[in-house]
């Protein structure tokens, strides 16, 4: 309401009943606010002169519609899309500061808000030409590296930064009734299980209402490709389910919970399910797709088991985490490394502070220091050829390094620690 309706202060109960009144009568219903979303679309199509105007009026007509507590999933969607426009016809960055890793990734930043694991104009940004497409899955991956450090659109030297993000994911969503599909145009259940993370943390941490709707979609949607029988997920349609891909969506679930969403508790049932039958010896060890023995399946498999509930006095997490210990068996596999920094981080004591002491003074070796990649992580030799990118290693080198710390940030209080119980005075002596 604008400060100059009142020429004289009136008595609190007539002004409040003023103001009452006059948001009533200001009160713009959301079928209107769509409907200049979608004017003003169009005039960003026909190039209008007046195109940008038009999208900004759009965008504050939204916040009156909603009055901070949307409940129309589509509409929101919407809005992230006028303001993906706005932000690709206009600069929105504020100056670039802070930590060399987050500097080069800001760098790296489209003005769409989007991630890209190629970059055209860079040609020491990969080792390879064909990596992993997805933009989605870079975007989602970028802004976890930041929420593992607490940065949010609310919060941090880079709100701006992550909001543009933010609404690039959203933007690029897929409604399929209250569900939102983030695969994107490859349906890469990877892409949307880091977009799902990164929708459900930046809601824990930001505590911005908007974003529930679209955390609790994005879940639905993700529940509903677990396979029923068996318990896993998949990375395509033409793939079966394997537990590294399962492993991350267990820690999408486990955000979800945190964030205190709503997420069917059969889920958790079909998971272990899926766990028991790859498992062997009685889960101490993993196999990818069927019981076996292979460290990154182990790392995978042992993670999903802490975020489930077992501890470090389980004998099989003793035997798996024993077979784990030394670092170097994952200096060639990024994600595996990230997944078993986390388990180990879980079980503590000598073993973790041992294994993070390794770990973490190899990455900061590793980080590179050239000018255009300094602050960046790049490792030609990782076993994952879709994922050898300079931006998706240094996402997951981040993650990795901050998980000592992260889970001490969006695990404030017992009751937001979810599934998962840490020795805070021992991780506290950590850092």
């Amino acid at each position: 309401m604008p400060a100059s309706v009142f020429a004289a202060d009136p008595p609190s109960r007539e002004r409040a009943e003023y103001e009452a009144d006059w948001r009533r009568r200001n009160r713009v219903s959301a079928p209107a606010a769509r409907d200049l979303f979608r004017k003003a679309l169009a005039a960003v199509e026909r190039d209008d002169a007046d195109a940008i105007e038009k999208l900004v009026r759009a965008c504050h007509m939204y916040d009156r519609a909603v009055g901070g507590d949307p409940s129309d999933l589509e509409l929101f969607v919407e809005r992230c899309r006028a303001w993906r426009i706005l932000a690709e016809k206009r600069a929105v960055f504020e100056e670039i500061s802070g930590d060399r890793a987050w500097r080069w990734l800001v760098k790296r930043q489209h003005a769409s808000g989007k991630w890209e694991f190629q970059e055209p104009d860079d040609s020491a940004q990969s080792a390879h030409s064909d990596d992993d497409p997805s933009d989605l899955l870079a975007t989602s991956a970028a802004l976890l590296s930041f929420l593992g450090a607490g940065k949010t659109h609310r919060q941090g030297e880079y709100r701006a930064e992550f909001r543009a993000g933010l609404y690039y994911l959203v933007s690029e969503a897929r409604l399929d009734g209250k569900r939102m599909d983030l695969r994107g145009p490859d349906g890469n259940t990877l892409a949307h299980v880091l977009a799902t993370m990164a929708l459900c943390e930046a809601y824990a941490l930001s505590k911005d209402d908007s974003l529930r709707l679209p955390a609790q979609a994005a879940v639905q949607f993700l529940e509903l490709q677990q396979n029923q029988e068996t318990g896993g997920w998949k990375i395509a349609s033409d793939a079966k389910e394997d537990i590294v891909t399962t492993a991350w969506c267990v820690m999408a679930m486990q955000s979800a919970w945190r964030a205190d969403l709503d997420v069917d508790v059969a889920t958790k049932q079909r998971i272990v399910r899926f766990l028991d039958s790859v498992q062997s010896e009685d889960g101490a060890f993993y196999g990818l797709e069927k019981s076996g023995k292979d460290p990154a399946a182990t790392a995978a498999g042992l993670l999903c088991r802490s975020l489930l509930g077992w501890t470090n006095e389980h004998p099989a997490m003793q035997k798996g985490v024993a077979y784990l210990a030394d670092p170097g068996k994952f200096n060639n596999d990024a994600v595996a490394q990230f997944f078993a920094t986390q388990t180990v981080f879980h079980y503590g004591g000598k073993t973790w502070q041992n294994w993070n002491r390794v770990v973490r003074d190899r990455l900061v070796e590793c980080q590179a220091t050239a000018d255009n990649d300094d602050g960046s992580w790049l490792f030609p030799n990782d076993i994952d050829d879709r994922c050898r990118s300079r931006t998706w290693h240094t996402t997951m080198s981040m993650l990795t390094l901050e998980v000592y710390y992260r889970y001490l940030t969006v695990f404030k209080t017992p009751a937001l620690r979810g599934l998962v119980e840490i020795d805070l005075p021992s991780t506290q002596s950590e850092q």
